[in-house]
C-alpha cells in the first residue's frame, strides 16, 4: 500500500465526526400544553374532506453560522391519526423582508420519517396528536435567516388532514402584552398549486394579515455546524487519451487539496473561488474512486463509460 495513502487513511480515521445538535427548538409548545391554535398544513385530505387540499405554512429561524440540518420535527393535530402515506414535503426558503422568498432553496419529498401518533392532545381541537420527524435531509445552509415548511403528503383516498400546532397572540384576556418567548417573525401561510386551497392566496402572507395575530409553530431542527467538507458535489469525470480529469463543486476554501485516485495516485486539486475544483491524473481508467484529503466521509465513485 502506498505510504502516503496509508497516512491519509489514518488521519481520516481519526478525524472527529460531526456532533448532532439542536439548532432550533419550540417543541415546548406541545410538551407543556401551551399551544392554542392549529393551521392547515398538508397536501392531503381526501379521506376526511373527499377533496385533495394543498395548504402550506412556513416559520422562520436563524443560523448564527453555516450548518447542516439533518432532521426536522413538527407537531400536528389530525382527524384520523394515520401517518402521511407519501411522505413529507420539506422546503426551505431564503428570507426577504421577513417573508419566505420563492422559489425554495431546498425542496424534497422526504420518505424517511418517524411518526409518533396518539389519541389526545391536551384536550384541544382535533382528537389526534402526531409528532413527525423527517430524517436524512443533509440541508447545508450558510449563516442567515430562513423559513422552513414541513408539509405532510397523502394523496390516497384515505388521506388524513393535518393542522400545525401553534401558539398565537394575544393569548386571551389580560395576556395582550405577553410574548411568551415569541421567536422571530410570525408564521406565514399560502395555498399551493397541487390541490384545492383554503387560505385564499398563493403568495406568502403572515398570520397577522389573516387576523390571527403573531403565531409561533412547534418544531425542532437538528443537525450539526458545518465544516468545509459538508458540500462536495457536482462530481464530473472525463477520461480521454490516457488522462482523467475530475471536477467538483464544493464549500471548500480556495487553495490546494490532496486528491487520491483509487487509493494510490495523488495529485493536488486546485480549489478556486466559489469552491470549484479541478485536478488531472495520468491514468488509463474508465471508473474508480476519488477521495479528498481532510474529508474523511467524502469518497465518490465515478464512471467515464
Amino acid at each position: 500500500m502506498n505510504l502516503m495513502w496509508m497516512a491519509a487513511m489514518i488521519a481520516a480515521a481519526g478525524a472527529p465526526q460531526p456532533v448532532e445538535e439542536v439548532l432550533y427548538d419550540t417543541l415546548w409548545l406541545t410538551d407543556d400544553c401551551l399551544y392554542n391554535n392549529g393551521f392547515g398544513n398538508a397536501l392531503s385530505g381526501r379521506g376526511v374532506f373527499g377533496v385533495l387540499h394543498d395548504l402550506r405554512l412556513a416559520d422562520d429561524f436563524e443560523l448564527e453560522r453555516a450548518a447542516v440540518i439533518d432532521s426536522v420535527t413538527a407537531d400536528y393535530m389530525s382527524l384520523v391519526g394515520t401517518p402521511p402515506h407519501d411522505g413529507v414535503f420539506v422546503r426551505v426558503y431564503a428570507d426577504r423582508e421577513h417573508r419566505p422568498q420563492e422559489p425554495p432553496v431546498f425542496e424534497r419529498l422526504a420518505t424517511s420519517l418517524d411518526f409518533d401518533g396518539q389519541w389526545g392532545n391536551c384536550g384541544l381541537f382535533e382528537p389526534y396528536y402526531a409528532r413527525i420527524t423527517v430524517t436524512d435531509l443533509s440541508i447545508l445552509l450558510t449563516a442567515g435567516s430562513y423559513w422552513i415548511s414541513s408539509q405532510p403528503v397523502d394523496t390516497t383516498e384515505s388521506g388524513d388532514w393535518f393542522y400545525r400546532i401553534s401558539l398565537g397572540e394575544p393569548l386571551g384576556p389580560g395576556d395582550e402584552d405577553s410574548t411568551l418567548n415569541m421567536i422571530g417573525a410570525s408564521s406565514h401561510v399560502r395555498d399551493g398549486d397541487l390541490g384545492e386551497g383554503g387560505y385564499g392566496h398563493q403568495d406568502w402572507r403572515s398570520t397577522e394579515e389573516h387576523g390571527y395575530g403573531r403565531v409561533l409553530i412547534a418544531m425542532r431542527l437538528a443537525g450539526h455546524w458545518a465544516t468545509v467538507c459538508d458540500r462536495i458535489d457536482g462530481l464530473r469525470a472525463i477520461c480521454r487519451r490516457g488522462r482523467l480529469r475530475i471536477a467538483v463543486e464544493s464549500s471548500l476554501p480556495e487553495g490546494k487539496r490532496l486528491t487520491i485516485l483509487n487509493g494510490q495516485q495523488q495529485r493536488r486539486m486546485t480549489i478556486r473561488k466559489g469552491g470549484r475544483g479541478r485536478v488531472h491524473f495520468d491514468a488509463q481508467v474508465a471508473d474508480g474512486e476519488v477521495a479528498i484529503e481532510g474529508c474523511a466521509e467524502w469518497r465518490r465513485a465515478f464512471d467515464c463509460r
